[in-house]
């Protein structure tokens, strides 16, 4: 009761208290070069890119803070987490830059330097705050021995939300070999496996790769068909 308040106007005064709640989002982009592929509408990289823009605005628009952690093949790019607008134009100008460098590295060395994801990752236990949202677009090619203890780990520390970036169109291709004709009209063979499990619905809902319960987004649908994704 507040009772200076309740003697001054004969009416009684409640003061009420609110804990103070700092939400902070930290997005991990996966911008290595298996990321730069797609075979309708964008690639990976972007999807990945769209969907945690998508998911910081979200964020600072609920007054929380978010930051930035892209890894590239030769580099990383992290920017700290703030809030408003200006944080997440931050983070957006952020990942511009590691697109580019992304790009920039696959034309100098092509995919055969692509560093493992969780060799990548080893530098979110110094970035993340204890309790944030982490979440972490990627296709999760490559991710090397360590990567599901590296993911546990994260998810004991933070509130972990993994989004699996795929081309469905890819992964409906039937079974066999593909001659692929790449720059300098050099010739490559792509493998198509061919194998898909479980119903389609739940397929296209989730995963569980690497022990992790991954959401599925694809990199050829809309992005309001990704936002739809993202809120269900």
């Amino acid at each position: 009761i507040e009772r200076g308040a309740t003697a001054r106007r004969g009416r009684l005064h409640v003061r009420q208290f609110q804990e103070e709640r700092d939400r902070v989002t930290l997005l991990v982009a996966d911008f290595r070069p298996s990321m730069f592929w797609g075979l309708r509408r964008v690639f990976r990289s972007v999807a990945a890119a769209e969907a945690l823009s998508l998911v910081g605005w979200d964020t600072v628009l609920s007054g929380g803070r978010v930051g930035l952690y892209a890894v590239t093949q030769d580099s990383s790019v992290a920017i700290p987490p703030r809030g408003r607008v200006r944080g997440m134009l931050d983070v957006i100008g952020g990942m511009v830059e590691a697109h580019a460098q992304g790009l920039q590295g696959l034309a100098t060395h092509g995919r055969s330097d692509e560093p493992p994801l969780d060799h990548a990752l080893s530098r979110l236990h110094r970035l993340a705050p204890r309790g944030a949202d982490l979440v972490i677009a990627s296709g999760f090619d490559a991710g090397g021995a360590d990567l599901p203890d590296r993911l546990d780990a994260l998810s004991r520390r933070c509130a972990l939300r993994p989004l699996l970036i795929t081309d469905a169109e890819a992964e409906e291709l039937p079974r066999g070999r593909y001659p692929m004709r790449i720059r300098d009209r050099q010739m490559l063979r792509l493998t198509i496996s061919g194998e898909r499990d479980g119903p389609d619905a739940e397929r296209d809902a989730c995963r569980t790769v690497c022990g992790q319960r991954m959401q599925v987004l694809r990199s050829g649908e809309s992005l309001e068909q990704t936002a739809r994704r993202l809120v269900g």
